[in-house]
């Protein structure tokens, strides 16, 4: 069950939606409001928001074009399992819940939802905590303070990164994430090639990070280096002022002393 609290939330793999798609699960609660599903394309347009609305489900959803909205069904918060369907097929996107139908096609030429490899998690019941400073990241940043899911959600079938053929998904539960995060569904250790990966990751960020530094370092001695040679040539040129003053003040001393002597001689 999800219980609502800030930490009661489940992340899934990533939705290979693509340009035709589909996403099943089934809910059941007694509130009638709460966020079952949220994913987007990594912060830019696109995403997908499922939610309880004074107890009738909205999915509310951007494919590059513009937000559109669909909401079917109502009284669903009546504690009974509820069926709930997204299709899409290129512009065209549906909503069906319990058998009950509403689709809507989109304005523009680009249907794509976002890319695999940069798309978020699926998330269930609620959004990560760390969302809340990092706001840049969410397409739909509003999404944040929704009211979060209490209930249960089962089924949540669709097509992977893995798989192209739906199927059901189970939590993917990372080394450093909470045993609240899987409430409701089985979840998935990781293996320790996704370790290892995460640590690789890790070790190029250090490494990019050190390298960045290290340019940085170098930018400031070559402006600093840039600062030195600049006063020098500064300082050379007033020292050559100098001595053109100096040279100027001793030919005048020179030709005043020699206007002296033929003065004297008349």
């Amino acid at each position: 069950m999800l219980d609502g609290s800030q930490d009661s939330f489940t992340q899934l793999h990533k939705w290979n939606a693509a340009l035709n798609g589909t996403l099943e699960l089934e809910f059941k609660t007694e509130q009638p409001n709460g966020l079952i599903l949220y994913t987007d394309d990594g912060g830019t347009y696109d995403f997908f928001e499922i939610k309880l609305v004074e107890g009738a489900l909205r999915l509310r959803y951007n494919l590059g074009s513009g937000a559109q909205i669909l909401t079917v069904g109502h009284d669903l918060n009546d504690g009974h399992w509820h069926s709930v369907k997204v299709k899409r097929r290129v512009e065209k996107t549906s909503l069906t819940v319990d058998n009950v139908t509403q689709t809507r096609a989109s304005r523009g030429k680009e249907f794509r939802f976002g890319h695999v490899n940069s798309n978020s998690w699926v998330y269930i019941g609620g959004m990560p905590g760390w969302y809340n400073a990092k706001l840049t990241l969410l397409a739909l940043p509003s999404v944040i303070f929704e009211p979060r899911f209490v209930g249960f959600i089962r089924n949540v079938i669709y097509a992977d990164p893995h798989s192209s053929v739906p199927r059901r998904q189970m939590a993917h539960s990372p080394p450093t994430s909470s045993k609240k995060q899987c409430i409701g569904f089985h979840c998935t250790n990781p293996s320790r090639r996704d370790i290892l990966r995460v640590q690789e990751k890790r070790s190029w960020k250090k490494k990019k990070k050190e390298e960045e530094e290290e340019e940085e370092e170098k930018k400031k001695k070559r402006k600093k280096k840039k600062r030195k040679k600049k006063k020098k040539e500064e300082e050379e040129e007033e020292e050559k002022k100098k001595k053109k003053k100096r040279k100027k003040k001793k030919r005048k001393k020179k030709e005043k002393e020699e206007e002296k002597e033929e003065e004297d001689l008349e």
